[in-house]
Parts: C-alpha cells; sequence; structure tokens
C-alpha cells in the first residue's frame, strides 16, 4: 500500500484502506502521519480537503477508537406466489 500511495499520493481510497491497515497493525503513529501528510498534499495541490469518510476515519484513529465496518444487508427480491 505504501508503494501505490507514492506512485499516486491523492488516491484517497488508497490512502483510507492504508490508514486502516496501519492502524489495525499497531501503527497509529505512522497512520497519523501519513493522513496528515495526505492532507496537506491535497490541498496544496488541489485546494480541496479530505473526504468526510477519511476524516472520520483519521479521528477514530486519533481516538484510538476501534474501527467500526458499515454492513449491507442482502436485498432479497419478492417474487409473486
Amino acid at each position: 500500500l505504501e508503494e501505490l500511495l507514492k506512485q499516486d499520493t491523492l488516491a484517497e481510497d488508497t490512502l483510507a484502506f492504508y490508514l486502516e491497515q496501519a492502524y489495525l497493525s499497531g501503527k497509529r503513529d505512522e497512520a497519523l502521519k501519513t493522513y496528515e501528510r495526505f492532507k496537506v498534499t491535497l490541498k496544496n495541490e488541489l485546494g480541496l480537503d479530505p473526504l468526510e469518510s477519511t476524516e472520520q476515519l483519521a479521528n477514530t484513529i486519533r481516538r484510538s477508537a476501534p474501527l467500526t465496518f458499515p454492513t449491507t444487508q442482502p436485498q432479497t427480491e419478492s417474487k409473486p406466489i
């Protein structure tokens, strides 16, 4: 994941996955440093802020809170009898 981020420093989906994996691997500080670098680069190069979901992920990591992952319910089709 680090190599992917080096190749595309603004790939926010890759960043989010990296943050999750780094945090779950006990590398909280590295995850936060990587997020801050991304945030500065995004602002400097494109004048944008991270997605709200990425900011929420970073806040969760800052609080050392457990990560929660959205669950989806399978959709079932109702068929007439």
